[in-house]
């Protein structure tokens, strides 16, 4: 009962009191007798209601602070989040690049249903056992063309990778399989060995048939830099080699590389940074740069405010090659340091290499040149 309605019992009470003792002080007798037997009964009556009254208000005051107490006392719960669709590991995916394919192939208009048949048809078709008539996962379009299909094992995810371009050319014949490329450099390889060659790819792998599973995962060889004058024969250069395959590029880089009989240590290629040969400085190139002030502009030779083909020789007569001139002082125009701009002996150029693509300008950095924390080599 609400507190308003206890108030409206307590008035009536009140009035009926009023009424019986009004009632009783204006007659005599008998009846004044009766009445205040009926005033009695009246006034316990009223007492019991308003008793069990104020019990109930008591009880229904005892349950409402219960369930409040209750209601703040559970555990709040999170909602529950819709479970994420699971992403299979990238060991099993293999990526069909669609990019030279026909326009017009029914492949790229075919479900995934039905790609994955076609595939499996394709694979029906291969030489080697382990992946004819086998079976893939599933097969996914993705939105720029290309078909991602998921392998039922990591050996098969490999032979997929490994026999690409067998498979493949059954099923789209200007599509090939996307891979992962290692790019490496090796040093002291005899120049007696020739990547153009026809078969260079098939002579490294008989060299490293340890390290290098098949010649189909030699991507590109090449020198690292490319013999110019043909009349200067080097007897070692540096070799780029170019892998598909991650655990060869490691071995190689374990085991080193043998070539013509000969052990070339292999590492991880860097390629260098890109630098302005306008002004020198590393992250830009000349078109790109910055710098307007024609004294801004530093030779890579002398550091001298020319471009590093208006460089000349000091010398009377003049030399009529700059290259070759032994009379032009060698300067830095990053670190000052006796050597040219692009030397890879070059601190600054070395600090570049470090960060990736760095922002370092010329004229003769040497505040910089010193926090490198090392002086320039010849």
């Amino acid at each position: 009962m609400k507190k308003g309605d206890k108030a409206k019992a307590i008035g009536l009470a009140d009035r009926v009191r009023a009424e019986g003792v009004h009632e009783v002080s204006g007659n005599s007798g008998p009846a004044s007798s009766i009445n205040a037997v009926v005033q009695c009964a009246v006034d316990s009556f009223v007492e019991k209601a308003l008793s069990a009254f104020e019990g109930r208000l008591d009880g229904l005051a005892t349950l409402q602070e219960t369930a409040s107490s209750a209601h703040h006392d559970l555990p709040t719960r999170a909602p529950t989040a819709r479970p994420k669709p699971a992403h299979p590991p990238q060991e099993l995916l293999v990526t069909i690049s669609m990019a030279k394919a026909d326009r017009k192939s029914p492949n790229r208009q075919r479900s995934p249903a039905e790609l994955k048949a076609q595939i499996e048809s394709s694979l029906g078709k291969m030489s080697t056992p382990a992946l004819r008539d086998s079976k893939v996962h599933s097969v996914r379009k993705l939105a720029n063309g290309n078909i991602l299909v998921q392998a039922n094992s990591d050996e098969q995810a490999k032979l997929l990778l490994l026999h690409g371009h067998e498979w493949v050319s059954h099923f789209e014949p200007n599509a090939c399989v996307h891979r992962k490329s290692y790019t490496l450099v090796a040093d002291y390889v005899p120049t007696s060995f020739d990547p153009s060659a026809a078969g260079a790819k098939t002579a490294v792998y008989h060299d490293n048939q340890g390290t290098i599973p098949s010649p189909a995962v030699i991507r590109d060889i090449r020198w690292l830099r490319p013999q110019k004058d043909a009349s200067v024969k080097k007897a070692a250069s540096s070799l780029i080699i170019v892998l598909d395959d991650e655990a060869a590029a490691e071995g190689l880089m374990h085991r080193s590389l043998s070539l013509v009989g000969t052990s070339c240590p292999v590492s991880l290629y860097t390629p260098p940074p890109l630098q302005c040969y306008k002004c020198q400085g590393f992250g830009h190139m000349a078109k790109a740069c910055s710098r307007k002030d024609p004294a801004d502009i530093k030779c890579a030779r002398c550091a001298g405010s020319h471009a590093t083909r208006d460089c000349e020789c000091p010398n009377t007569p003049r030399c009529s090659n700059a290259r070759t001139c032994t009379h032009i002082q060698v300067q830095c125009a990053n670190c000052g340091g006796p050597h040219k701009s692009f030397a890879n002996s070059c601190p600054v150029k070395a600090r570049a290499i470090r960060m990736g693509t760095s922002h370092i300008h010329s004229p003769l950095n040497l505040s910089y040149a010193s926090r490198a924390g090392s002086g320039a080599r010849a």
